[in-house]
């Protein structure tokens, strides 16, 4: 067997750096991600500091929490239903939600809607939201994202849409 020359050996140690840079460029972090801005935009920031004002001594309120937290699919389906039904509500997540400060049962729900909502895709999302929020018995309230809020109209608002759902934690307030 003949002796390797340089070129075969310079060729031989390109292939191997050509291989290793494509290993070293298709491995992916283990974790990688990276903080998020914030977890409200500053329309919803500023929503909710009213809606704090407005009810936040009478009920606590949550942000950004995921649908699938707030309804459940029924027992008694069949297993294939069951996930295609979880799967449409796992990756959805309410602006916020209502809940009795004692228990934390979850008594209504508001979406903030911006500009966004009148989206074809936007529509049809909310939609599916109230209709699945509506069978779980859970009131929703739409309030479109202004400048500025009333906190009394705001109040008035949402404990008109809790009693409109029924006589519920409401009530006591």
């Amino acid at each position: 067997m003949p002796p390797l020359q340089p070129i075969h050996l310079a060729i031989g140690a390109l292939i191997l750096l050509a291989l290793l840079a494509q290993l070293l460029k298709e491995r992916e972090p283990a974790f990688p991600y990276d903080p998020a801005e914030a977890l409200l935009t500053a329309a919803e920031r500023a929503f909710y500091e009213v809606l704090i004002d407005a009810i936040g001594d009478d009920f606590d309120i949550l942000c950004k929490v995921r649908l699938a937290d707030v309804i459940v699919v029924r027992p008694g389906l069949s297993q294939r239903f069951r996930m295609r039904a979880f799967n449409r509500i796992s990756a959805k997540h309410l602006d916020f939600v209502i809940c009795d400060p004692e228990s934390y049962v979850v008594i209504g729900v508001i979406e903030l809607d911006d500009r966004s909502h009148l989206r074809e895709d936007r529509r049809e999302r909310d939609e599916f939201i109230d209709g699945a929020l509506e069978a779980a018995g859970i009131s929703i309230l739409h309030m479109p994202a202004q400048r500025r809020y009333s906190a009394l109209k705001l109040r008035d608002q949402v404990l008109d849409s809790l009693e409109q759902a029924g006589p519920t934690i409401a009530d006591r307030h």
